[in-house]
């Protein structure tokens, strides 16, 4: 399916289910919503069972016969473009960090060295550890959580051990400048760097390095707070990145409002220069309203944000991965909403969630080689470049814009 708009159940379903998600929109205020009166309440009930009631009908009737919908569901990120797997992509990113090492140790200028260690860095930071995190915002099952957080802890290390690197060419530039004045634009911007990779590594160890010890919570929201002189970037991808991050970090705690301030509304457009990360911060705003207790609300914007991806995204492919990863937070919501409910005075309610989760499967991830999701493609910017003339990496893939 490269089109959502051309998926059979969205014909039926879409101009009331739009008409729905308005009505949901008004009534719902995601940062007041728990503390309305009763007679909002009400209204939210009955558009929500309306809503609800619109996607059951459609769906039903168009899915095929009898499938075993039992079982685990095989969801992996989309491949890399020119790449074959996430092993041949990796493999690309061992090459070019070892050609970017080399290069720092053969270079003679303090400055040309710093230049190859932080972009060596940016390459650990921005691809290397994507594939992580993309899988845990996504939350798919393989490979086991705690794989994911040894190998980002030693990716991770590596960039912290390049960037101490480069501080000590930094200090050693500013202790004894070059005979100019005033002091070189490339110093500057070279420190500014720096500052925004440090920044990015430890909001990253903050949200995929399990911690045995200590306060997790705390360790999320300094790295949250770190962040912060990077969030109003002149860079809008830095920008972009840096608020993304941010609400992540604080989504893990316990009070997850401050998450949420920092989101945009799921329904206004994506950023035209950070469109991923636009993306998965509608995905992530809809899974905190479905923790605070809106599953039925997350559900219909996430039918919402669906809707859309056709305008958000140019490529057939990313759009249809796109489709999938809103499909695949749906059946996530479903299946916490139905494992959340009792099993004794909700059981119409768990029915209704089953009969939605098996149709969900059957109709969106029952074929094997179509259940790929959006990646990141960038956990972070490229904003280290090397110096000199630009080497094109293995396999004929560009370097990243």
């Amino acid at each position: 399916m490269h089109s959502l708009r051309n998926a059979p159940s969205t014909f039926v379903r879409k101009p009331l289910s739009r008409v729905l998600a308005i009505e949901y929109t008004r009534l719902m205020n995601t940062d007041r919503w728990q503390t309305v009166n009763p007679a909002h309440w009400c209204s939210l009930t009955v558009i929500t069972w309306a809503f609800a009631w619109t996607g059951q009908a459609a769906t039903q009737s168009d899915t095929p016969g009898a499938l075993s919908l039992g079982g685990r569901i095989d969801v992996r990120l989309a491949t890399v473009a020119g790449f074959a797997d996430d092993a041949a992509f990796l493999d690309s990113i061992t090459s070019r960090f070892t050609a970017l090492q080399q290069q720092a140790e053969e270079a003679t200028d303090a400055t040309r060295k710093t230049e190859f260690l932080l972009a060596a860095a940016n390459l650990i930071l921005a691809e290397q550890l994507e594939p992580l995190c993309s899988r845990k915002i996504l939350r798919l099952g393989e490979p086991p959580p705690g794989d994911d957080a040894l190998v980002a802890a030693r990716a991770l290390d590596r960039a912290e051990a390049l960037l101490a690197e480069a501080d000590t060419f930094l200090l050693a530039n500013q202790e004894n400048p070059p005979v100019q004045s005033p002091p070189p634009d490339p110093a500057k911007d070279l420190d500014r760097i720096a500052v925004t990779l440090k920044a990015f590594t430890q909001a990253l160890r903050a949200y995929l390095v399990t911690e045995v010890d200590g306060d997790s919570s705390r360790t999320a929201r300094r790295a949250a707070s770190g962040l912060s002189i990077i969030v109003e970037d002149d860079n809008p991808q830095i920008a972009a990145a840096a608020a993304f991050w941010q609400a992540c970090l604080r989504a893990t705690e316990p009070d997850q409002s401050p998450a949420l301030d920092i989101l945009d509304r799921v329904i206004v457009d994506l950023p035209d220069d950070a469109q991923r990360f636009g993306f998965f911060s509608r995905l992530l705003r809809c899974r905190l309203v479905a923790a605070r207790g809106g599953s039925s609300a997350a559900l219909a914007l996430l039918m919402q944000v669906e809707e859309r991806v056709e305008d958000w995204f140019n490529a057939d492919l990313d759009r249809a991965d796109a489709g999938r990863s809103c499909a695949w937070i749906r059946l996530q919501t479903l299946n916490d909403w139905r494992d959340r409910m009792d099993l004794n005075s909700q059981g119409d309610e768990r029915a209704w969630c089953k009969s939605r989760i098996d149709t969900l499967r059957a109709e969106r991830f029952s074929d094997p080689s179509g259940t790929t999701v959006l990646r990141l493609n960038h956990a972070i910017p490229i904003v280290a470049r090397p110096p000199g003339p630009i080497v094109t990496p293995p396999d004929g893939i560009p370097a990243p814009q």
